[in-house]
Protein backbone atom coordinates (compact mmCIF):
# COMPACT_ATOMS: atom_id res chain seq x y z
CA UNK A 1 0.00 0.00 0.00
CA UNK A 2 1.10 3.31 -1.05
CA UNK A 3 0.22 4.98 2.75
CA UNK A 4 2.12 2.18 4.73
CA UNK A 5 5.39 3.58 6.33
CA UNK A 6 8.60 1.77 5.92
CA UNK A 7 7.11 -0.13 2.35
CA UNK A 8 9.47 0.62 -0.80
CA UNK A 9 8.65 -1.02 -4.31
CA UNK A 10 10.38 -3.97 -5.53
CA UNK A 11 13.52 -2.74 -6.94
CA UNK A 12 13.69 -3.04 -10.39
CA UNK A 13 15.80 -5.63 -12.40
CA UNK A 14 19.35 -5.23 -13.86
CA UNK A 15 20.86 -2.36 -11.56
CA UNK A 16 17.66 -0.42 -10.96
CA UNK A 17 16.88 0.12 -14.28
CA UNK A 18 13.15 -0.79 -15.53
CA UNK A 19 13.64 -2.61 -18.95
CA UNK A 20 11.80 -1.21 -22.04
CA UNK A 21 8.40 -2.15 -23.13
CA UNK A 22 8.60 -6.04 -25.14
CA UNK A 23 9.49 -4.61 -28.78
CA UNK A 24 10.94 -1.49 -27.93
CA UNK A 25 14.63 -0.31 -28.90
CA UNK A 26 16.37 -1.47 -25.07
CA UNK A 27 19.07 1.28 -25.51
CA UNK A 28 18.38 5.42 -25.42
CA UNK A 29 19.43 7.39 -27.92
CA UNK A 30 22.71 8.38 -25.92
CA UNK A 31 23.38 4.58 -25.27
CA UNK A 32 23.32 4.17 -28.87
CA UNK A 33 25.58 6.96 -29.26
CA UNK A 34 28.26 5.39 -26.82
CA UNK A 35 27.78 1.88 -28.10
CA UNK A 36 28.59 2.94 -31.34
CA UNK A 37 32.01 4.80 -29.97
CA UNK A 38 32.58 1.65 -27.83
CA UNK A 39 32.31 -0.23 -31.19
CA UNK A 40 35.21 1.78 -32.37
CA UNK A 41 37.46 0.93 -29.45
CA UNK A 42 37.49 3.95 -27.46
CA UNK A 43 37.69 4.48 -24.18
CA UNK A 44 35.48 6.27 -21.74
CA UNK A 45 37.70 9.22 -21.83
CA UNK A 46 37.70 9.41 -25.34
CA UNK A 47 34.16 8.80 -25.35
CA UNK A 48 33.59 11.77 -23.06
CA UNK A 49 35.35 14.06 -25.09
CA UNK A 50 33.90 12.98 -28.04
CA UNK A 51 30.43 13.34 -26.94
CA UNK A 52 31.20 16.62 -24.60
CA UNK A 53 30.38 15.32 -21.50
CA UNK A 54 32.29 13.73 -18.29
CA UNK A 55 34.33 10.71 -18.35
CA UNK A 56 32.22 9.59 -15.22
CA UNK A 57 29.11 9.71 -16.78
CA UNK A 58 30.25 7.99 -20.16
CA UNK A 59 31.38 4.93 -17.84
CA UNK A 60 27.56 5.38 -16.34
CA UNK A 61 26.34 4.98 -20.18
CA UNK A 62 28.22 2.24 -20.52
CA UNK A 63 27.38 0.05 -17.34
CA UNK A 64 23.80 0.76 -17.93
CA UNK A 65 24.31 -0.58 -21.38
CA UNK A 66 26.10 -3.50 -19.98
CA UNK A 67 23.17 -3.94 -17.78
CA UNK A 68 20.61 -4.03 -20.74
CA UNK A 69 22.56 -6.35 -23.56
CA UNK A 70 24.66 -8.51 -21.01
CA UNK A 71 27.54 -8.88 -23.41
CA UNK A 72 30.48 -9.70 -20.68
CA UNK A 73 32.97 -6.95 -22.48
CA UNK A 74 33.47 -4.07 -24.47
CA UNK A 75 34.04 -6.20 -27.52
CA UNK A 76 30.74 -8.21 -26.28
CA UNK A 77 29.16 -5.37 -25.90
CA UNK A 78 29.71 -4.16 -29.67
CA UNK A 79 28.43 -7.61 -30.89
CA UNK A 80 25.49 -7.54 -29.29
CA UNK A 81 24.41 -4.38 -30.53
CA UNK A 82 25.51 -4.73 -33.67
CA UNK A 83 23.25 -8.33 -33.77
CA UNK A 84 20.32 -6.65 -32.60
CA UNK A 85 20.58 -3.36 -34.53
CA UNK A 86 21.68 -0.71 -32.27
CA UNK A 87 24.69 0.22 -34.43
CA UNK A 88 22.04 1.05 -37.25
CA UNK A 89 24.26 -0.87 -39.73
CA UNK A 90 21.82 -3.58 -41.21
CA UNK A 91 19.68 -5.11 -40.37
CA UNK A 92 18.99 -6.85 -36.63
CA UNK A 93 20.04 -10.85 -36.75
CA UNK A 94 17.68 -13.75 -35.85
Amino acid sequence: MPGRPGRRPAPAPHGGRRGPPPGADPLTGRERENVRLIARGLTDAKIGAQLLIPPGTATTHVADIQSTLRPGNRVGMAARARETGQLGTGAPRP
